[in-house]
């Protein structure tokens, strides 16, 4: 079989570098606020299947898995096999559930199940193991929040929500709150991100309009709250996003605007708009570099901060991703759609294009979410289209988790 699926690959790979050689015609955008958008062309040349790729300090690795490649009528190339469901969860499907990895394992928490018989937020959690391909019930917090923020910690994990949090310790299956915000802040958490030393928290300012960076000491138990920054981050905005990228905490109102702040001098700088028609945006931290996904007149768009820029490194036409959700997979970008319309999509920097990843097990859903879990993408996919007002069966017929192996 191996000899075969071998003899098939070199056999095609000729007319694949040929495939992307033709479509790949198009150079990076940089976006510069006082110019605008510049666009220059030139000639790109296909790179091979197997190799690793390097567009400007964002490493893609290159699939080494077992995979076919298969070409449809309309010659796009799609890449299918490599999903699998995994074994049912006990807590079954939910949307805006907390997912982190661990190193070793998946903690799955919170969330809501759009039920009119449930509660409104769940307290219960659940923990995968890729390895044994076994999930394990962990113990239930004492409160819960449906649009709860989950930040793991290198032992821990934090879970914040309105003005408070609590920690969750996997060694000992136990639950600790921790300080609630002081009050000199105007709003509860918006986002969370751990530096490898300390936790931060995005939280509403005290002035109308402005948003301050909360930093947790954990030796005091408190929140110590830095200056705040004018913003268009509202309280209750539920797809903003929080990455560090190894000196600075960046921030995006997850539309067009993305600010850093750098907790060494407190001090914030805004970043150039994300186009002018950007519908939604998320961004992650790819090998140290911070890289905005949006989608924009119907193209989906990734591009990685430059100086006083944005430099573009793929784009794809008629792309039916909504709400692009941005996950780093050890230097390989992919994307979830929130709204449960559009495929799971991996960046290919040799073509500047998106890659759909065909093939899910899963259902579509609202509000999944996804993590990088050491070898595999993992995916919780959320809840059917219309939750909650209009939901009324909570166990859909499929899997609620799936697993990618590139």
């Amino acid at each position: 079989m191996t000899t075969n699926l071998e003899d098939r690959l070199r056999s095609d790979l000729p007319r694949l570098a040929r495939l992307i050689e033709q479509g790949a015609n198009e150079e990076p955008t940089v976006v510069v606020p006082t110019r605008g958008r510049r666009h220059r062309k030139t000639r790109a040349i296909a790179a091979a299947v197997a190799a690793c790729v390097a567009v400007g300090g964002v490493t893609v690795l290159a699939s080494r898995g077992r995979h076919e490649l298969a070409r449809p009528s309309n010659g796009r190339v799609v890449i299918t096999n490599r999903w699998r469901a995994l074994p049912p969860s006990t807590v079954g499907p939910r949307g805006n559930g907390v997912v982190v990895w661990t190193g070793r394992e998946v903690i799955v928490w919170g969330g809501y199940r759009g039920d009119p018989n449930a509660p409104l937020a769940l307290q219960t959690g659940e923990t995968y193991d890729p390895t044994s391909n076994t999930w394990h019930k962990i113990a239930d917090n004492r409160w819960a929040h449906p649009g709860a923020i989950g930040v793991w910690a290198n032992d821990r994990l934090y879970v914040l929500a309105k003005n408070g949090g609590a920690e969750y310790f996997p060694t000992t299956d136990t639950w600790r709150d921790i300080a609630l915000l002081p009050d000199e802040t105007g709003g509860g958490f918006l986002g969370a991100a751990w530096s490898g030393t300390t936790l931060f928290g995005i939280v509403g300012g005290r002035d109308p309009g402005t948003i301050s960076v909360a930093r947790y000491d954990g030796n005091r138990a408190a929140w110590i709250v830095g200056k705040a920054e004018p913003t268009s981050l509202l309280p209750g905005l539920s797809h903003a996003s929080t990455v560090w990228t190894g000196k600075e905490l960046a921030v995006s109102d997850g539309l067009r605007s993305v600010w850093a702040y750098d907790p060494s001098t407190d001090a914030w700088r805004a970043l150039p708009s994300l186009g002018t028609r950007t519908a939604w945006s998320s961004i992650a931290n790819v090998a140290d570099t911070l890289v905005a996904v949006y989608s924009e007149d119907g193209h989906l768009r990734a591009a990685r901060a430059a100086g006083n820029g944005w430099l573009e490194i793929a784009d794809s036409p008629k792309v039916p991703v909504a709400q692009p959700i941005a996950v780093d997979g050890h230097g390989t970008m992919y994307v979830i759609d929130r709204s449960g319309r559009g495929a799971t999509m991996r960046a290919d920097p040799s073509t500047r294009r998106w890659v759909p990843l065909d093939g899910s097990p899963i259902t579509d859903g609202v509000n999944g979410t996804a993590v990088w879990a050491g070898t595999g993408l993992f995916v919780w996919g959320g809840l059917p289209s219309g939750t909650p007002a209009t939901f009324t069966n909570p166990t859909p017929s499929k899997a609620d988790a799936a697993w990618y192996e590139p």
